[in-house]
């Protein structure tokens, strides 16, 4: 089973009625990416993954510099699926990951990405099949929803630990435990 932690913003109306954040959020998070600030206690140790990635385009904010690298990173066959061997585009770029509909997978060894999708695409069209599948060959998920929250899920305990005490320093931020992807 992976543990999880579903993180974002908290929120309020404010007497105009308009949503704010309940405490300022810190001025570098408008130049970063959120998952850079989420998730950096984690860096040393997902600089050693494998990555697959995707986000319904590109999975980090456009950077012409990046847009060459990331065309040879296409997973074969595929429009928007990208991967990356350990040490090169993360933890490297994290301030540029995308922060909206953006799934990232960590694995702790090379695997073959059209075979992963392949197995992803031939489960039965559920939401649980497709989290077991992952759960079983994931390391580590990272998931955005909508620019809402990021979610996270892992094996390691210690990592679920080191996120929340992260994130638990920030007053603008909430911290809610998940348990839904079963082996």
């Amino acid at each position: 089973m992976m543990n999880g932690l579903q993180i974002g913003v908290r929120y309020r109306k404010d007497p105009k009625g308009e949503w704010v954040p309940v405490e300022p959020i810190p001025e570098q998070w408008l130049l970063e990416s959120h998952f850079a600030w989420f998730f950096s206690p984690l860096f040393v140790e997902l600089s050693h993954s494998w990555w697959l990635m995707s986000s319904m385009g590109w999975p980090f904010n456009y950077r012409e510099e990046l847009e060459d690298e990331m065309v040879a990173r296409l997973v074969p066959g595929e429009i928007d699926w990208f991967w990356a061997e350990p040490d090169t585009l993360l933890p490297g770029y994290a301030g540029l990951v995308k922060d909206d509909w953006n799934d990232l997978y960590a694995f702790g060894q090379p695997m073959d990405a059209v075979a992963w999708l392949a197995a992803q695409r031939e489960l039965p069209d559920s939401q649980l099949d497709r989290d077991r599948h992952v759960a079983r060959t994931a390391d580590r998920v990272f998931r955005n929803i909508d620019r809402a929250f990021w979610l996270f899920f892992t094996k390691p305990d210690d990592e679920i630990k080191a996120v929340k005490q992260h994130v638990a320093a920030f007053p603008c931020l909430y911290c809610n435990e998940k348990k839904v992807l079963p082996d």
